[in-house]
């Protein structure tokens, strides 16, 4: 499967999302990043929708966070979004410094594939609730995800369609098409 270096839409069912390969997506997502640190808000969080596991999650977030700590932001990344997931992680560090340096939080594993196609606006209310209550617990306050990644990979693609029937798409504002994305072996 070869991706194109340039954004394409998807067609009608996958609803226009651009998608990238991953040197690309990288560098889209990163521009999109370095946007939101431009504005106003001091707290940036980046959610990842990956199809699976082994699709980059982990080498994606390494390097936006290489890219942005260079720039002169704190970022921090985070598996997951539960409070246990949170428990270890002295924020207050970075919130002392909001002042100086604002923080982008990724979230490397929030959603697994595909969520059915007409529950996208649901689903990503829920997952902004729910980041913005765990992350209070942790005196963090948030207004929502300002960025959705979708990650994929040729053998690992996101599901188009649910088990009950229902069409199916990623949570995501980009789409990045890992092609380099090997299997681990354990």
């Amino acid at each position: 499967m070869n991706f194109s270096e340039q954004p394409k839409e998807r067609n009608a069912e996958q609803l226009g999302i651009p998608e990238y390969n991953f040197e690309d997506g990288a560098n889209e997502a990163y521009s999109r990043i370095k946007e939101l640190l431009s504005g106003d808000q001091n707290i940036i969080v980046v959610a990842f929708s990956g199809s699976s596991a082994h699709v980059g999650k982990t080498t994606l977030a390494r390097e936006l966070l290489a890219k942005i700590r260079a720039d002169g932001s704190n970022a921090v990344t985070l598996k997951g979004a539960e409070e246990n997931d949170l428990e270890g992680i002295n924020f207050q560090q970075y919130l002392n410094q909001l002042d100086q340096k604002k923080l982008v939080l990724i979230f490397e594993q929030l959603v697994w594939d595909s969520v059915p196609s007409d529950e996208i606006e649901k689903s990503r209310k829920l997952k902004d609730e729910n980041l913005k209550s765990n992350l209070g617990t942790a005196g963090i306050s948030i207004e929502g995800i300002n960025l959705w990644i979708g990650i994929d990979s040729p053998n690992r693609p996101f599901s188009k369609m649910m088990t009950n029937g229902k069409h199916a798409k990623p949570i995501a504002d980009i789409i990045i098409h890992n092609e380099h994305a090997k299997d681990k072996v354990l």
